[in-house]
């Protein structure tokens, strides 16, 4: 188990610098006018990427279980929102912009990726074990993912929406 736990910390590891470097890209392709925007979006760009990560790396992560696979995704989303928190208050965003992020009502994405990052090892693990019930629990999960996707084709037509007003 120690080891598995390792594994599963050196995917978040990956995953987190993938997102830190889609976060920076971001900062230097687009102007503050379409910030908000390109965030949410890339918030459904890296839920798929998370269950691409979390398809191929669950049988090098050597879960046995539906619960292990459940506790892998709970303390990536964990780890995320403290990472994610920590790096926030650091940079000196404002407590109000970070809860904005996590809020849907105000336009947030983030409660969506820390759900579908909870979800994502568990459709994986599922999915990769045919049978009537992980093929249901998969179902969840991947709705989750189609839920990201869809968020992505939304801000970007935002975005090209917002590029064609602007420029």
């Amino acid at each position: 188990m120690p080891g598995s736990i390792f594994r599963a910390a050196l995917i978040w590891l990956l995953f987190i610098l993938a997102e830190s470097a889609q976060g920076a890209l971001r900062r230097v392709l687009f102007g503050p006018e379409v910030a908000w925007t390109i965030r949410q979006a890339s918030v459904g760009l890296g839920v798929a990427v998370l269950f691409v990560i979390a398809w191929f790396a669950t049988p090098w992560m050597r879960l046995r279980h539906v619960s292990g696979a459940l506790a892998v995704g709970l303390g990536w989303a964990a780890t995320t929102l403290g990472f994610e928190i920590g790096i926030s208050r650091l940079t000196g965003t404002p407590w109000q912009t970070i809860a904005n992020d996590y809020d849907p009502r105000a336009g947030g994405m983030m409660a969506l990726g820390l759900f579908a990052m909870t979800l994502a090892p568990l459709a994986a693990y599922t999915a990769r074990r045919p049978s009537k019930r992980n093929q249901a629990i998969a179902a969840v999960g991947y709705g989750a993912l189609a839920a990201g996707l869809s968020s992505v084709i939304v801000g970007l037509a935002v975005v090209l929406g917002a590029r064609r007003l602007i420029g």
